[in-house]
């Protein structure tokens, strides 16, 4: 693999880019760390709002259509723009894979970059950082992009998390609503979609509020 950049160094001084490109210090590089949802990707339709994170410590995971995996990354400055390189393996429909990838931070805060699977495909993604300003995000000064439907489910995996210490089963929607199996699983994508919640592809009890629990309404 090429590499598209080389590490970063503290003394490295921000250069001219590309039209349409970020020029950043050094010390803005960390913005790539956290998760990110892909928002645009070739054949990633599948159950769960496709994503990848970035830790701190170098690790991370992904996933997107029906491959999920672990990897492993370093952050890298490519003619001033913050980038990131990753290797990564994974499960492909159960079957072992790897690969690696890159991705760039460009001007409208979009991360843009490769996904290469070994012996397989490559797919182009564009991704946006969870938390940033998007819709069906809250915020004071915003109104809330969820319906009041959407609110109240919002509002009782608030309430159940903190009253039992772990997140709901969609089981638990279904018997408090009152609701049929697939509308409850139809809302919880539904929420993912919009970035009001998240999930960890495989685990039980994995969903997590994205948005601030005083600002829900009270559960009805």
């Amino acid at each position: 693999m090429s590499s598209i950049g080389s590490e970063f160094t503290t003394g490295s001084l921000p250069r001219e880019t590309s039209a349409g490109l970020i020029t950043t210090m050094p010390e803005m590089l960390p913005d790539i760390l956290g998760r990110w949802r892909i928002i645009e990707m070739e054949d990633s339709e599948g159950d769960f709002q496709p994503f990848i994170q970035f830790r701190p410590n170098g690790s991370g995971e992904f996933a997107f259509g029906l491959v999920e995996g672990f990897i492993d990354h370093r952050l890298l400055e490519r003619e001033g723009r913050p980038a990131v390189e990753w290797t990564w393996h994974g499960t492909d429909e159960m079957d072992d894979v790897s690969g690696r990838g890159w991705a760039v931070l460009h001007q409208d805060r979009c991360l843009r970059g490769m996904f290469f699977i070994h012996h397989g495909d490559e797919r182009h993604f564009v991704a946006k950082k969870v938390g940033a300003k998007k819709p069906g995000a809250f915020s004071k000064s915003e109104p809330s992009k969820a319906t009041s439907r959407q609110e109240q489910f919002l509002a009782f995996i608030s309430h159940y998390t903190k009253l039992n210490g772990q997140a709901p089963a969609e089981r638990d929607m279904e018997r408090y609503f009152k609701i049929t199996a697939p509308s409850v699983h139809q809302m919880v994508v539904t929420l993912e979609k919009k970035g009001l919640i998240e999930r960890t592809r495989g685990a039980a009890r994995s969903i997590r509020l994205l948005v601030p629990s005083e600002q829900l309404p009270d559960l009805e």
